[in-house]
């Protein structure tokens, strides 16, 4: 074969031959987005939006589709609590760091609080899959809820002045969320009929949801007294609104295991002791501080825990504007 010859063939050969190599290789991905609260905020939409759908199904009947937005569910809870960990792991780098930090670690927790009410209700207006699908979501609901704030925790002891007093407001905040979701689970495990499989599920989960109701408040009260006076009336608000919503809910929590009910004591008793304490930041705190006049007691307390968080993103500078809206109202 004369030199020209080859060099055409080495050319045609070339000519077929990269084109399917390059064809053949494996796509490089895109790299994903570093974390943010706008991401997490998108993921706490995301998984609310399918809870809700998962609600609708299964009231209707439809459990192919509920399930399906079941898994939906689950997996944006976990893509915004895996996010919010990471804004955690750099929340040490500024304040606005931190201050997304905060607010991630919140809005996930609350995003698996919200879940744990949600499909405790559902629990016992299903049956067979279903109802076995539900049930084993709540464990996990519980357990991702308790591991972001133990989280928040943790970085309370990392921060310092006003990003580490927005942070133990927030845990304070994340904590009148409890007593919703513990009476929530203590309905379900009350509800005759149910399989056995299945109420060992929700018994293990109400077991696990009231002591971390009991270790957070111990930590919100520890932490209280090394705060300025207006965070100091911000959790004591919090905290009086758990007290309060506790006590409504007593009558049913006597009808749980005797395991939970020695918990919910020790949670009553911490509660009772420091009611003093409570009553009297309140009282004495002025309007000008954002908590209630002298002599409103408890009576002024906050209704929610949107309406906490929504002030304190306030004085975060706004890096989500509806987080109020995102954690309320549920």
């Amino acid at each position: 074969m004369s030199h020209s010859l080859r060099c055409t063939a080495v050319s045609l050969m070339a000519a077929v031959l990269i084109p399917a190599a390059v064809a053949a290789a494996p796509a490089v991905a895109a790299p994903a987005p570093p974390p943010s609260a706008a991401g997490v905020a998108d993921h706490v939409r995301s998984a609310t939006k399918a809870s809700k759908r998962v609600t609708k199904y299964v009231r209707r009947g439809n459990d192919r589709a509920a399930l399906r937005f079941l898994k939906q569910a689950r997996r944006e809870a976990v893509s915004g609590a895996r996010e919010a960990r990471s804004l955690a792991a750099r929340a040490g780098t500024s304040p606005t760091a931190a201050g997304q930090a905060i607010f991630g670690l919140t809005a996930a927790a609350a995003t698996y609080g919200a879940a744990t009410k949600d499909f405790s209700s559902l629990v016992g207006t299903t049956s067979g899959p279903m109802q076995a699908a539900l049930a084993g979501a709540i464990p996990g609901s519980v357990a991702g809820r308790t591991q972001l704030l133990a989280a928040l925790s943790a970085l309370i002891t990392q921060l310092d002045g006003v990003a580490r007093d927005q942070a133990v407001q927030a845990l304070a905040a994340g904590q009148t969320g409890s007593p919703g979701q513990v009476a929530g689970l203590a309905q379900a495990t009350t509800l005759a009929g149910l399989p056995a499989s299945i109420q060992q599920i929700l018994d293990a989960a109400l077991a696990v949801a009231t002591a971390a109701l009991d270790d957070g408040l111990a930590q919100v009260t520890a932490l209280l007294p090394t705060l300025p006076a207006g965070a100091q009336a911000q959790v004591a608000q919090a905290l009086g609104l758990v007290s309060t919503t506790l006590a409504s809910i007593a009558p049913l929590l006597t009808q749980t295991t005797a395991l939970v009910s020695s918990t919910l004591n020790q949670v009553f008793a911490l509660i009772g002791g420091l009611l003093p304490q409570v009553t009297a930041i309140t009282a004495t705190t002025t309007p000008a501080t954002g908590a209630p006049a002298a002599g409103g007691g408890l009576g002024g307390l906050i209704p929610d825990v949107g309406g906490l968080l929504g002030g304190l993103l306030g004085s975060l500078g706004g890096l989500i504007p509806n987080l109020g809206g995102l954690l309320g109202g549920r």
